[in-house]
């Protein structure tokens, strides 16, 4: 668990997709890895994560993938400043079943943010505005992202409702 970092994580990686070892030992064969980095857009500061994002694919990440977001605007600067990484950036999609998650995830997970008028949805709306507002993230997102990463939560049924819109 103390011996690598994240950052020496990925190159071990990329070091078996080039078919060598740490010590630029030949293995015989090469490993085929997507090596991606995850990223968290709602990050106190910035500066730090872009400049942690900046270090994880100069050290062989080919993709970001992010936590949860649910303020898009913050999801769109995010997705901004990243460009000059010239990665694809998968933005975190988790749908909300009520406002008892929005409360923990907003009150417990560092970085993650709930916009008031969201959670004034789903205490009106419950598990239906839920996954209408996953539903209009989605649409949004897609098209500001190279990708949506949609983390049902063990409800995989709300992925297929979520895509085709119904």
């Amino acid at each position: 668990v103390f011996e690598t970092d994240t950052c020496g994580l990925i190159r071990l990686a990329r070091t078996l997709n080039n078919g060598t070892d740490m010590n630029d030992q030949p293995l015989g064969c090469k490993t085929d890895f997507y090596i991606g980095a995850a990223a968290n857009p709602g990050s106190e500061d910035q500066d730090l994560e872009m400049a942690k994002l900046e270090n994880k694919v100069t050290s062989g990440a080919g993709f970001i993938q992010t936590q949860p977001v649910y303020d898009l605007d913050k999801a769109k600067r995010f997705i901004e400043a990243a460009a000059h990484l010239n990665v694809p950036v998968l933005i975190g999609l988790m749908p909300l079943r009520g406002i008892k998650m929005a409360r923990y995830l907003t009150d417990h997970v560092p970085g993650i943010t709930i916009p008031v008028p969201i959670m004034d949805r789903l205490e009106k709306g419950g598990l239906a505005a839920g996954l209408e507002i996953a539903q209009e993230q989605y649409e949004q997102l897609r098209t500001s992202a190279a990708g949506v990463h949609i983390m049902p939560m063990n409800h995989i049924d709300v992925v297929a409702r979520i895509v085709r819109g119904h």
